[in-house]
């Protein structure tokens, strides 16, 4: 999710973070088991707390460490094309 250049993040609202993280959840829903799993082992998101490796996750999966980053890059580009085609949707707040 692309978020403006000129805003700060650290000064990004509590509410809004909220809402990229929902968004990205429902995005991650999309997404199959596999490619799920290897999302959120690689970006360290939810219950992952460090980043694993290709080759950990390959040895977790049975597949080849170059499997696993073409899985990854697939799943990335599903990430992509669904946030662009569903936007999260921005409720101003006083």
């Amino acid at each position: 999710l692309d978020v403006a250049e000129d805003s700060d993040p650290s000064t990004m609202s509590e509410y809004r973070w909220e809402l990229l993280r929902s968004h990205l959840a429902g995005l991650l829903d999309q997404l199959n088991r596999r490619e799920k799993l290897i999302i959120r082992s690689r970006f360290s998101l939810g219950s992952h707390s460090k980043v694993q490796t290709l080759q950990r996750l390959a040895d977790r999966l049975g597949i080849s460490k170059e499997r696993v980053r073409q899985v990854e890059k697939r799943a990335l580009e599903k990430l992509q094309a669904l946030a662009h085609d569903n936007p999260p949707e921005v409720v101003e707040v006083d």
